[in-house]
């Protein structure tokens, strides 16, 4: 897949992850459901109805990723927080740092590729010093 198709899976995957941490006990048929995007949204991200089967097999690859470690990952979280509790983390910075986390350490991506996307989407999504701070959370992978 080319990068802009792996751009576009990461920003799915990322806004399900988002979503997820609101909508509670959901299934991933429910959540990817929940999160669209057609063709009048402003962007550069492909529609949902444009996506083939292999780019929502991905989506749902990393999605699932987080949720299934998701006790691990946060505890890895809090472990690079310095005094910090994971409550303190905002919504928008969490979502990019599990699932930055899960692509590195159970779906074995680079560790500098996913930081590098987690940064980009912080740019994306994020407030003025977010990609700052997931850049510094998870310099320490």
């Amino acid at each position: 897949m080319s990068t802009d198709e792996l751009r576009n899976i990461r920003r799915y995957a990322y806004e399900m992850v988002f979503s997820s941490d609101f909508q509670g006990e959901i299934s991933y048929d429910d959540l990817f459901f929940s999160v669209d995007y057609d063709e009048e949204d402003v962007g550069d991200i492909i529609p949902k109805s444009q996506l083939s089967d292999e780019q929502k097999a991905e989506i749902k690859k990393k999605v699932m990723a987080v949720a299934e470690h998701l006790e691990e990952i946060d505890k890895r979280i809090e472990g690079y927080l310095d005094g910090w509790k994971l409550n303190r983390v905002g919504k928008v910075e969490l979502a990019a740092l599990r699932l930055a986390i899960a692509e590195n350490a159970y779906l074995g991506l680079d560790k500098n590729i996913v930081i590098d996307e987690a940064v980009r989407l912080m740019k994306i999504y994020g407030g003025d010093n977010a990609s700052k701070f997931v850049n510094g959370v998870l310099g320490q992978m």
